[in-house]
């Protein structure tokens, strides 16, 4: 998807909101020309009771009005986003089949990183227009993998959150050319542990993580903010956040066979966790939790079988070097 289409995605939600309100605000306005013009003149008190009758009338079919394009306008542009959606998905899809054919064929080499990581990005960038068509605010993507630290102490299969780190390994089209200097020099700063939304994933007490203001208390721990508190939120990326566990809960039966196989425990628990789904919006509360968290978690959950893919893929590849 070009840029130019991004911009368009990005451009017009926010036009559509702003002419809604602009024809609110007209109304209003003729609404009080025509109630000051009736009163600069002299009228019988018959005349300023039906005024005055007829005025709250139309007070509350005015506000019922607007009430109700708000209300209507968020349906439309939620119904709006699901062709965004489903491109994602449909890109999810082809993401999985590549990989297929690279772990199907007698010549694993023929997997390209490159390749996937674009394809990815196209993924995330639809994703992104469907968060910013439905939420008329610019909306970031980006998918971050979870592993293992280099320096985890000897014979921790990361027995703690703190042998493990993220990092990002794919973002929608905008946000990979405004963070690729960050991206390129994030090696293993992120530590799971010490981020208060990928240490409550990993550690099961979520199934997302959800909010509108992170610098609204003093709850929330990121790496990628400086350990103080900022006094503004002005300078900040974004206020607003999403983060989706790309996991699989295991079984009782899983458990069991992995317990019988001699598999040590570690800080993750019974899950098969590969890394998060994250979008954010620099306005606070742009997300609304009923209906965000779920088109996120669509495109989180269909990650995970890809992700199953691009490790049996990594692996492949490392026994053959």
């Amino acid at each position: 998807m070009s840029a130019k289409n991004i911009l368009i995605h990005d451009i017009k939600p926010r036009a559509k909101m702003m002419m809604e309100w602009i024809h609110h605000f007209y109304i209003i306005a003729a609404f009080i020309s025509i109630i000051v013009a009736f009163y600069t003149t002299k009228h019988t008190t018959l005349e300023l009771t039906l005024v005055c009758i007829f005025g709250g009338y139309f007070v509350v079919v005015l506000v019922f009005l607007i009430v109700s394009s708000a209300h209507w306008g968020a349906k439309a542009r939620y119904s709006e986003s699901y062709e965004s959606t489903h491109a994602a998905v449909d890109t999810i899809r082809d993401v999985h089949h590549y990989l297929e054919r690279c772990n199907n064929t007698s010549d694993p080499t023929k997997f390209n990183k490159e390749k996937f990581r674009k394809m990815l990005v196209t993924a995330l960038t639809a994703l992104s227009n469907a968060y910013t068509t439905a939420t008329a605010v610019r909306c970031r993507t980006c998918l971050k993998l979870i592993g293992l630290t280099k320096n985890h102490p000897s014979g921790n299969n990361g027995q703690s959150l703190d042998n493990y780190y993220v990092q990002s390994f794919a973002r929608d089209m905008v946000s990979a050319e405004q963070k690729k200097h960050d991206d390129e020099n994030e090696n293993e700063k992120h530590i799971v542990g010490k981020n208060t939304d990928f240490s409550d994933l990993a550690e099961m007490r979520r199934n997302y993580f959800f909010e509108g203001n992170v610098w609204g208390g003093d709850h929330y721990r990121n790496t990628s903010f400086p350990e103080h508190k900022p006094t503004s939120s002005k300078g900040l990326v974004y206020n607003s956040v999403i983060v989706l566990p790309i996991r699989y809960k295991l079984d009782a039966q899983e458990i069991e066979e992995r317990k019988q196989a001699g598999t040590p425990d570690s800080a993750l628990g019974d899950q098969d966790l590969y890394g998060f789904l994250a979008i954010d919006a620099k306005p606070r509360n742009a997300f609304n939790e009923r209906y965000d968290v779920q088109i996120g978690a669509v495109i989180a959950d269909a990650l995970h079988p890809v992700l199953t893919a691009y490790n049996k893929v990594i692996k492949t590849q490392k026994k053959i070097a």
